[in-house]
C-alpha cells in the first residue's frame, strides 16, 4: 500500500516538475515570492532524486508491466484456439433455445438436448450435433455445411432450404423431418433413418445413403444423381421426378413403393428388388425381394 501511495506521489511531483520547467520566466516572476520559491525547490528536488525514485519504484513498475504483458499474451493465445462466434454448448439442456440468425461457425452441441430449438438462418459451418436430441428443432434457411450429426435424433425437425452440404450424419434419425429445397450434396448419411420424411425439390448429388431407411418417405423433384443407395430401404416410398442418374441401388428394397414417375432405369432396378405391390414405370421390371434374398443365401452357402 505504501509503495502504491509513493508511486502516485512521485508521478504527481514529476508531472509538476515537468510543467514548471516549461513555464516562462516572466510568468514565474509574477507569482508571490513564497510560491515561486516552493515551486523552484520542488523542481530542483525532483531533478536530484530522479535516480533514487527509479531505484525505489522501478522494480514495481517492471513487475506491473510484466503482468500486463502476460495477460495480453494469454488473450492472444485464446484468440488462436477459440474463433470469434464459436459456441461450446455440450451436454446441456437447451430445450426451446433461440439461435435465430446467430453466427456460430464450428459450434459444438454434442450430447445436448435441443428439442424445439430454433436455428432459423443461423450460420453454423462445421458445427457438431453428434448424439444430440433435436426433435422438432427448426433449421430452416440455416447454413451448416460440413458439420457432424452422428447418431443425432432429429425427429420431426425442419430443414427447409437448409444447406447441409457434406454433412456427416451416419445413423442419425430424421423421421418425419422436412427437407424441402434443402441442399444435401455429398452428404454422408449411411444407416440414417428418414421414415415418413419429406425430401422434395432437394439437391443431394454424390451423397452416401448406404443402408439408410426411407420407409413411407416422399422424394419429389429431387436430384440425387451419382448417389449411393446400396442396401437402402424404400418400402412404401413415393419417388416422383427429379434426377437419379448414375445413382446405385444394389439390393435396395422397393417393396410397396410407388415408382411410376421415378426417373429410374432398368439397369438400376436390376440390382434392386420389390414385391407385388411395387408400382413401376411402364416397361420396367423388378425382381422379388424374397427371390433375391433366397438367391443370395444360396450363393453364400455354395461359397462355404
Amino acid at each position: 500500500m505504501f509503495r502504491i501511495f509513493g508511486l502516485f506521489l512521485a508521478v504527481s511531483l514529476l508531472g509538476f516538475s515537468y510543467y514548471w520547467s516549461s513555464v516562462p520566466q516572466e510568468d514565474r516572476a509574477a507569482l508571490p515570492g513564497p510560491v515561486n520559491s516552493a515551486a523552484e525547490a520542488t523542481a530542483s528536488f525532483m531533478a536530484k532524486t530522479g535516480t533514487k525514485l527509479d531505484e525505489w519504484f522501478g522494480p514495481l513498475m517492471r513487475r506491473v508491466m510484466f503482468r500486463i504483458s502476460e495477460e495480453i499474451d494469454k488473450n492472444n493465445q485464446k484468440k488462436k484456439h477459440h474463433k470469434p462466434g464459436t459456441v461450446i454448448a455440450m451436454n446441456l439442456d437447451l430445450t426451446r433455445a433461440d439461435y435465430t440468425a446467430e453466427h456460430m461457425p464450428e459450434a459444438a452441441f454434442t450430447n445436448s438436448i435441443l428439442t424445439e430449438a430454433n436455428f432459423t438462418k443461423a450460420y453454423m459451418k462445421g458445427a457438431a450435433f453428434d448424439s444430440a436430441e433435436a426433435g422438432n428443432a427448426v433449421f430452416d434457411d440455416a447454413i451448416m455445411p460440413y458439420g457432424s450429426a452422428r447418431g443425432t435424433n432429429f425427429t420431426a425437425a425442419s430443414f427447409v432450404e437448409t444447406d447441409l452440404t457434406g454433412i456427416t450424419a451416419q445413423g442419425a434419425i430424421f423421421n418425419n423431418s422436412n427437407f424441402s429445397k434443402a441442399t444435401l450434396v455429398k452428404a454422408q448419411m449411411s444407416g440414417a433413418s428418414f421414415v415418413e420424411a419429406e425430401i422434395n425439390d432437394s439437391w443431394g448429388e454424390k451423397g452416401i445413403y448406404y443402408a439408410a431407411i426411407f420407409t413411407r418417405a416422399t422424394l419429389r423433384n429431387s436430384s440425387f444423381e451419382k448417389s449411393n443407395f446400396d442396401l437402402a430401404v424404400f418400402q412404401d416410398v413415393v419417388i416422383s421426378g427429379g434426377d437419379f442418374s448414375k445413382a446405385h441401388f444394389r439390393e435396395a428394397d422397393f417393396s410397396g413403393a410407388d415408382l411410376r414417375e421415378a426417373p429410374l432405369s432398368q439397369e438400376q432396378l436390376d440390382d434392386a428388388c420389390g414385391d407385388d405391390k411395387t408400382l413401376l414405370p411402364e416397361g420396367l421390371s423388378l425382381q422379388s425381394c424374397t427371390d433375391m434374398r433366397a438367391a443370395k443365401l444360396a450363393a453364400e452357402q455354395m461359397e462355404e
